[in-house]
């Protein structure tokens, strides 16, 4: 009988046995979203997050089964296609439980055996000054007596910090400023060392304001203005800009990090330079009014000849010069285009006024067309 007893409790030990080894360990990876804004030592582990806020949860079932967690961290740069590891970290063995990123170190009993960290990629994350881009975050638990076997989980995390823009506040999209100054004003950017600015003309209306930065020589060639986030642009010209002139800006911020620099780009407005000297505009108008004259007088000539579409020319030839004369034109604020779209100055449109007093047969229509 106590043989028989002895050989029950035996079995039942051994069943108790088997049962601990072959228990079903979980573990569950949650990330509290939309994350906060948060500083890079909250995410990145780095020996002690004890005052660190509460960004992930690690929720191993069931309790009090002895347990070795791994963690790994890698990140993708915005703009990259490739993941690079930046942190590794093995816990001391510990029983299993709830905990948080901030539950390790200080009187907890998680405590971390071994950890590795890509020095050169934390850098550059401290240098951005908040977590960018997109990070993999891998968990692991291991059994330190084989008790069950591996367990994973991972989350891919983007983190709620927006990029840093960089705004041109001044010009004003399609304002008209004076030929002596113009003021370009634009936000700061947390990092920068120094910007540089990049204006060139647009040649014609056909042309995206980028491709007309980027066509021909620019006006302003990539100057560096240092730190300043305000700056008067004709201090950097290259060569002069004219009246008339449709002119694109670009400014760009240079942040160094440890792998060298890295820029970020403005969005690219377009102004007009309108003249400073009045007396040469109402010169300007009369000059206009001349040609508008002297061809309306030649068509009036003609238009007994049965021609009958010269009437329209003559009405639309003596409402231009009444909307000159009135001051409803004001060429301090229009852009003179070719029919193939390109831009014109003021100076090259007096040259062709003058051709024109001279050949009114060369003008085939006229229009005027407001925006």
């Amino acid at each position: 009988m106590f043989k028989k007893l002895f050989l029950i409790k035996l079995l039942a030990l051994m069943l108790l046995f088997t049962s601990v080894n072959n228990a079903q360990v979980s573990l569950q990876l949650v990330v509290f979203e939309p994350l906060p804004a948060i500083d890079l030592a909250s995410f990145l582990v780095n020996k002690d997050l004890k005052g660190s806020p509460r960004v992930m949860q690690f929720i191993i079932m069931p309790n009090d089964v002895d347990v070795i967690f791994h963690m790994k961290i890698d990140w993708k740069k915005l703009g990259e296609n490739n993941f690079s590891n930046i942190y590794e970290m093995r816990t001391k063995p510990f029983k299993s439980r709830t905990f948080y990123n901030n539950s390790f170190a200080g009187s907890d009993e998680i405590k971390i055996d071994w950890s590795e960290q890509n020095s050169e990629l934390v850098d550059e994350n401290r240098a951005k000054g908040k977590p960018t881009g997109t990070y993999k975050v891998i968990v692991k638990l291991t059994s330190p007596t084989g008790a069950f076997v591996d367990v994973f989980d991972e989350k891919i995390i983007t983190f709620s910090n927006p990029a840093q823009t960089l705004t041109i506040l001044e010009p004003n999209t399609g304002s008209t400023q004076e030929i002596g100054a113009v003021l370009a004003t634009w936000s700061p950017v947390i990092g920068a060392a120094n910007y540089t600015i990049r204006a060139n003309i647009r040649r014609n209306v056909m042309s995206s304001l980028e491709e007309a930065l980027y066509t021909g020589t620019p006006i302003i060639n990539n100057k560096n203005v240092g730190a300043n986030t305000s700056v008067n642009l004709r201090q950097f010209l290259d060569r002069e800009w004219l009246p008339g002139q449709e002119i694109v800006l670009l400014v760009i911020a240079n942040i160094p990090n440890p792998s060298g620099s890295e820029e970020l780009k403005s969005n690219i407005v377009n102004f007009f330079i309108k003249s400073d000297n009045a007396a040469s505009q109402a010169a300007f108008s009369q000059n206009m009014i001349n040609v508008l004259s002297k061809l309306t007088d030649d068509l009036k000539l003609n238009l007994g000849s049965g021609n009958a579409g010269l009437s329209d020319d003559i009405d639309r030839a003596q409402r231009i010069m009444e909307m000159l004369q009135n001051g409803q034109i004001n060429f301090q604020e229009i852009r003179i285009t070719l029919g193939d779209g390109s831009i014109i100055s003021f100076q090259e449109f007096q040259a062709l006024l003058q051709y024109f007093q001279s050949n009114p047969d060369a003008i085939i229509d006229i229009r005027y067309i407001s925006n």
